[in-house]
């Protein structure tokens, strides 16, 4: 393209060229566009129909409806068939990923008015004739997932290779010798009986950790991190093993995680990939199960472990995002061992020469944010520890002054990372405001104070609106959303202070039914369109991207409005109460630096409970008895919830049994203070005698009937969720001097 092009001409001809394509439908999409160069900006059903006929009457663009049992009798279809295939596919991925060039109008499909300067100008015409023409090409030729001659790129990898063969003179031999070293120490039938001691970092030097991260880097380098990544290690400093909190005692959870490592390690053995995801305990430990299988199995797999890279390297082969978006870190890594071993040019190669040339030259051709070597994988991967990030956050916080437990910053993680809305609730000067700013510092994201003011009885100051010239004037979120998408690799936190203050299902409730519209599109979860205006003649669209964390801050008192059952059942609501008054000093360390975390750490993994991984699905269906066994309870009120709010507390509990952070019944007790208790209030009997049971079933017990008992009963004996009894006790005394239950005052 050339220099004096417009940067929306380069950009929009570059949105087309980097679309992904599952199947070849839209291709004749672009054609209509293009309609034999007199472009047109909208085109109508038969204009979509006409390009869709004459495009797959030719056999040799068929193959994608012939290998399929519902489009098969295309040379029967009429326009209705073709319409349908259209709409469903190209023009919904197409409006729904790049709306701000192509949207629906009725029964029209258009691109954005933004680009009518340039529709009949020759240069543009051209290039966005070659680019259908080239991306008809790449789609046609890309049965093997390789490069083909005919590309570009092809030249440019053949220069890059050649380029990299007069500089290679690396000789293998001592690496292999490394490897078969590691294998000799540590021999595959032996790993079945391995003494922790051998195994672990701390106690003896020349364990099996400390070759793998140190001993061994010229295979590829998995430094990084802390030594929590091993799951077990032994730490001189507190003279203790450290090892996961679900265990009673380190022999335990030796004899399980040795366990899980072999019969991962014997399931690739004998090819059984199907049964790689069964092992919870090691399913975060992505560079430690990658190395360690590349150890024993190198003409299997490849010397990188970053699941992260070689996603990118997998898309720079022709791997489509539909093909790759999925796989777990074995199945990526074996994928693109299969395209090197079916590629003329590096089927010759051994693993760690072909490693070597991709790190080289094929990433700095990446963008310079993806240009890395390989003794930095670690930092760039996709593999996140998060407990060592917490503890880096405590103690970023403490250096400033402030001073929150671990608990409290797990928690609000947890609920982070469960959904992008939590709200903070207690009384004034409590710190609710600070943590979101010390958080967002801490990480380095951005952050946006919002002051609610009581005035507020619609979404005009959050989202905007249109003034006497019909000119769009941007709220509060809006300008936070847009500055948000200039970055997406980077957290936005907004704090919402004293949300409470103007009635939250007033002015919030557009953003409260959007955030329910998430899904999942390729690597990004995206909403449905949350504003529409128009600036500078261009219609601009905007959802909520997954970047935008949205934290409220509530005074709990009887100064502010209550929620409705809407606000609650979509946030976690955290309860911030517990004042230290004797903690007025306390020891600052020397000064400790903010992390540069990218936008994964607190990204929703989950939207639906069919995302949670199978290895973590038995101990879901064990959370859910305990929620059903509440749901029941609240049933004698009127009180229950349905499958948003069991869906988040599962959600909430499979993240932190994966990060290894809380004991486990000390998150299900959040759980219960924050899912359930916040929407129990009023003032009728039955209310009383949902509380009784609820405290029947957290203290496990069903001998109490009434506050005394309760009372009594906490003092004697330590239960299992405390801080849930100890506040329904204190809603039920509300009960019994005012007449009324509420979680909040």
């Amino acid at each position: 393209m050339k220099k004096s092009w417009e940067p929306i001409e380069t950009d929009f001809i570059n949105t087309i060229k980097s679309t992904s394509m599952s199947k070849s439908y839209k291709i004749p999409l672009l054609w209509a566009f293009y309609n034999n160069g007199n472009i047109k900006l909208k085109i109508d059903e038969d204009d979509i129909y006409n390009a869709f006929k004459e495009f797959y009457e030719k056999e040799e663009n068929a193959k994608d409806l012939e290998n399929q049992k519902s489009t098969q009798n295309y040379k029967n279809w009429s326009k209705k068939e073709y319409i349908k295939l259209a709409k469903d596919n190209p023009i919904k991925h197409l409006a729904d990923k790049t709306s701000k060039y192509f949207y629906k109008e009725n029964n029209l499909f258009c691109i954005s008015g933004i680009l009518e300067p340039y529709i009949h100008k020759k240069e543009f015409i051209q290039e966005y004739k070659d680019t259908i023409q080239s991306l008809e090409n790449r789609y046609f030729k890309r049965e093997t997932n390789n490069i083909k001659e005919s590309d570009n790129k092809y030249m440019e990898l053949k220069d890059l290779i050649l380029s990299f063969e007069e500089n290679y003179n690396e000789n293998n031999t001592q690496d292999e010798k490394l490897r078969q070293e590691f294998t000799n120490k540590f021999p595959l039938d032996k790993l079945s009986t391995l003494e922790i001691e051998r195994y672990a970092l701390g106690k003896q030097p020349d364990n099996l950790c400390w070759w793998l991260e140190f001993n061994t880097v010229p295979l590829g380098s998995i430094k990084g991190g802390t030594a929590k990544k091993f799951k077990i290690y032994y730490s001189n400093k507190d003279n203790k093993w450290i090892y996961p909190s679900e265990f009673s005692n380190v022999e335990d959870a030796w004899i399980q995680l040795r366990k899980s490592i072999y019969d991962f390690i014997e399931n690739f053995k004998y090819e059984k990939y199907e049964l790689l995801n069964s092992y919870s305990l090691i399913s975060s430990m992505n560079m430690f199960k990658t190395k360690l299988l590349y150890m024993y199995f190198p003409e299997k797999l490849l010397p990188i472990y970053s699941l992260d890279h070689i996603q990118k390297l997998l898309s720079y082969f022709g791997c489509l995002d539909e093909e790759i978006k999925d796989l777990n870190i074995i199945e990526a890594n074996m994928k693109l061992k299969e395209i090197q071993d079916r590629s003329i040019e590096f089927k010759s190669w051994d693993g760690l020469k072909f490693m070597r040339f991709l790190y080289s030259y094929v990433f700095p051709t990446f963008n310079k944010e993806e240009n890395i070597n390989d003794e930095d994988i670690v930092e760039m991967d996709g593999e996140i520890i998060v407990i060592d990030i917490i503890n880096k956050v405590s103690d970023y916080i403490k250096n400033q002054g402030y001073n929150y437990t671990y608990n409290q910053l797990s928690n609000l993680y947890l609920s982070l990372k469960t959904k992008p809305f939590t709200i903070l609730a207690g009384i004034s000067g409590t710190g609710k405001s600070k943590i979101i700013r010390l958080l967002a510092d801490a990480i380095q994201a951005d952050y946006t104070l919002i002051s609610v003011r009581p005035d507020w009885n619609d979404a005009t100051d959050l989202i905007g609106y249109k003034n006497l010239d019909d000119k769009f004037i941007k709220g509060q979120l809006t300008k936070a959303i847009l500055k948000a998408q200039q970055n997406k690799n980077k957290s936005h936190l907004i704090c919402l202070d004293e949300m409470n203050l103007a009635r939250v299902e007033y002015y919030l409730s557009d953003y409260l039914s959007i955030i329910e519209s998430r899904k999942k599109v390729g690597q990004d979860i995206i909403t449905d369109n949350i504003v529409e205006y128009q600036e500078n003649g261009e219609n601009i669209k905007l959802h909520i991207p997954d970047n935008i964390y949205i934290i409220g801050t509530v005074n709990m008192d009887d100064t502010t409005f209550q929620f409705s059952r809407k606000v609650l059942d979509r946030a976690n609501t955290i309860e911030f109460s517990d004042v230290d008054l004797d903690n007025l000093f306390f020891e600052v360390n020397e000064k400790v630096e903010s992390l540069n975390v990218s936008n994964d750490f607190l990204k929703t993994t989950y939207l639906k409970t069919m995302d949670i991984e199978p290895e973590y699905r038995e101990y879901a269906k064990e959370v859910n008895k305990k929620i059903i066994e509440i749901n029941e309870i609240l049933k004698k009120s009127q009180k229950q919830f349905a499958y948003r709010v069991r869906d988040e507390i599962l959600f909430y509990l499979v993240e932190n049994k994966k990060a290894n952070l809380l004991h486990e019944d000390t998150a299900f007790d959040y759980q219960i203070m924050q899912k359930i208790l916040p929407a129990i209030s009023g003032s009728e009997e039955s209310i009383y005698q949902v509380l009784i049971d609820l405290l029947n079933f957290v203290c496990e017990t069903n001998t109490i009937d009434n506050i005394e008992e309760a009372t009594n009963y906490l003092k004697e004996t330590k239960v299992r969720y405390e801080n849930s009894a100890n506040k329904i006790i204190y809603m039920l005394k509300g009960y019994q001097n005012d007449g009324y239950v509420s979680y909040w005052y």
